[in-house]
């Protein structure tokens, strides 16, 4: 018994001894797991203060205290709409009207022109935006500008830059057409465009080209030499090879006349009428009998020219002229008949719409659009049909020689023959500069010598 007793409180003990430490390892743990959690809760606090303070910094850097942006101007915007969609405030808008009214109109507002403002955005403060300074681009030289003053108010004047002027030729083969191989080598599209209206009076643009014909053409242009944008100017020459022959233009200005082209001979090349009345049409219906018509199914005399262009390309008066006739003409739909003398006369067919102001009685000019490509009237899509008359009655365009406006002669023939002489030297100039380079170093130092010398 007394063995068994001593077993039982040496069990006792053990037993409390090891209840004690499973308590104390709670109580240590407990007390890490507090720590730790006060810890990371300072320090929570701290990581929460930090970032507060660094955007508050951040974002008095982010937000920038002057905001530049372009306007756009679309069809039917006057200044005040423009403004008013890019959040300017209505007392904003009409102090900058007020001080703009001295140099610029905001009624001639175009939407080529360009808009481009700075402006101090919302704050507490100031709940709308805040105008500094507009800009309306009005050419490549010429800004309107308004700027804010100290005081708030805004004065405007206009800003004139000073453009460089020079010259640039482009020639080649014709491998794709005039218009991309032209772009391809420096051309601007406006001087091709007058390019083609010069020749147009000789040149089929449809299907006079062949596989080896040439172009050659010489233009000047102006450049800001800030942002070295360019504008083009006048075509200057211009020549076309085709099938091997050289067909030759030369701008001059006559005395007491306006800019004309002439050939080496000092004839215009301005004739009565234009052949292509449509720029960039192809021909899709020539003069002459039609064995099966595209609608009627049978064979009819096709008396006119057909020129496939998209709905909407404008439509070109072959000659000075007056509309005789204008309005639908049953399968020819919407119809203008130019006469342009006792002879001739000119037919435009399928147009969509007419151009604006146009009547009958109208007086029109050679190359004025008088209306555009359309499929009005017996047609299975867009094209123009093209008609010239003689005394009344259709003839093939093809078949009419049309003669020189005019010729030069005596002391204004010579001027040309000098005006001539300067582009074609120009010309080589620019086709040649590392030689003229050379000779005018030559030159330069052939007259230091003599100097030297002397």
């Amino acid at each position: 018994m007394l063995i068994l007793k001593n077993i039982l409180q040496q069990s006792t003990t053990r037993l409390f001894f090891g209840a004690g430490l499973i308590v104390l390892a709670c109580a240590i743990g407990l007390w890490d797991y507090t720590s730790q959690q006060i810890e990371q809760w300072y320090v929570s606090d701290q990581d929460k203060c930090a970032p507060c303070d660094d955007f508050a910094e951040d974002s008095s850097l982010s937000t920038p205290e002057f905001i530049d942006e372009t306007l756009d101007i679309n069809r039917g915007d006057n200044f005040t709409s423009v403004l008013y969609r890019a959040d300017i405030s209505k007392n904003q808008t009409l102090s900058i009207i007020e001080a703009l009214k001295k140099v610029f109109s905001p009624r001639d507002l175009r939407t080529d022109h360009k808009i481009f403002i700075t402006y101090r955005p919302p704050s507490l403060e100031k709940e709308s935006k805040d105008l500094t300074r507009l800009v309306i681009k009005l050419s490549l030289e010429k800004d309107v500008v308004v700027e804010q003053d100290i005081s708030g108010l805004y004065k405007a004047y206009l800003d004139e830059k000073e453009l460089v002027h020079d010259y640039r030729h482009a020639e080649g083969q014709i491998e794709n057409s005039l218009y991309v191989d032209a772009i391809k080598q420096g051309a601007h599209p406006k001087i091709i465009h007058h390019m083609i209206q010069a020749f147009s009076y000789d040149v089929d643009f449809q299907r006079s080209f062949q596989a080896g014909d040439a172009y050659c053409l010489l233009f000047d242009f102006h450049k800001d030499p800030d942002s070295l944008q360019e504008k083009p100017g006048d075509l200057i020459y211009a020549c076309l090879t085709l099938h091997g022959k050289p067909l030759h233009i030369y701008r001059h200005i006559p005395k007491n006349g306006a800019p004309q082209y002439f050939n080496e001979k000092g004839e215009a090349i301005k004739k009565g009428l234009l052949r292509t009345p449509v720029d960039g049409a192809r021909i899709s219906g020539t003069f002459g009998y039609r064995k099966k018509h595209p609608v009627l199914g049978f064979g009819k005399m096709h008396k006119g020219v057909d020129f496939a262009a998209p709905r909407g390309t404008p439509v070109m008066a072959s000659g000075h002229g007056k509309v005789v006739k204008i309005g639908r003409l049953g399968s020819y739909g919407n119809y203008i008949k130019i006469k342009h003398n006792d002879k001739y006369s000119t037919a435009y067919a399928h147009l969509c719409r007419y151009a604006k102001g146009l009547k009958r009685g109208s007086s029109v000019r050679q190359g004025q659009v008088i209306g555009y490509v359309g499929c009005t009237g017996r047609a299975t899509g867009n094209h123009l049909h093209y008609e010239l008359l003689a005394h009344g009655k259709q003839v093939n365009p093809k078949h009419v020689k049309m003669m020189p406006a005019g010729k030069l002669n005596g002391t204004e023939l010579q001027r040309f023959m000098a005006n001539k002489a300067n582009i074609e030297k120009r010309l080589e100039s620019l086709r040649h500069p590392i030689e003229d380079a050379e000779e005018n170093t030559n030159i330069a130092s052939a007259q230091k010598k003599e100097k030297e010398t002397a």
